[in-house]
């Protein structure tokens, strides 16, 4: 099958820090998680006895605070303070042309159940390369 590349970018756009922030994403229907593809700010994230770390929550930070798990409040069009993460998937053989593949992570921080996100973009594709952009608010 296909080779799809979800690329998620989250950035803090409130007005408080964002504290042990998770990305949860569970693996679309109708495909399987490509071993070893997700990263975080362009680095290699280990796996999680075989699967995505997403799957079971992976504290995220953006380039310009390393903290793991740190989301600094920025409101700005600056790029340094944005997570981007990315994994691949494969559509499985089995699946129906034309079916459907969507996605949808949750974002959570301490004092925030895991909740979608304040404002999200979901862009569901059946080939091509999707891009899932999160803008999330702590407060």
């Amino acid at each position: 099958g296909d080779t799809l590349r979800y690329t998620i970018t989250v950035k803090n756009i409130g007005t408080g820090d964002g504290v042990n922030v998770i990305l949860r994403d569970a693996i679309p229907v109708n495909t399987t998680y490509v071993a070893g593809s997700t990263t975080l700010n362009g680095g290699a994230v280990a796996d999680v006895a075989g699967a995505s770390a997403l799957v079971t929550g992976l504290p995220i930070d953006s380039p310009a605070n390393a903290t793991l798990g740190l989301m600094p409040a920025d409101a700005s069009t600056n790029p340094a303070n944005v997570a981007t993460i990315t994994f691949n998937v494969v559509v499985n053989a089995n699946v129906a042309e034309g079916t459907v593949i969507s996605n949808q992570g949750f974002v959570s921080t301490t004092g925030i159940a895991d909740t979608p996100p304040k404002m999200a973009l979901s862009l569901s594709t059946s080939s091509g390369t999707p891009s899932w952009a999160v803008l999330t608010a702590f407060e």
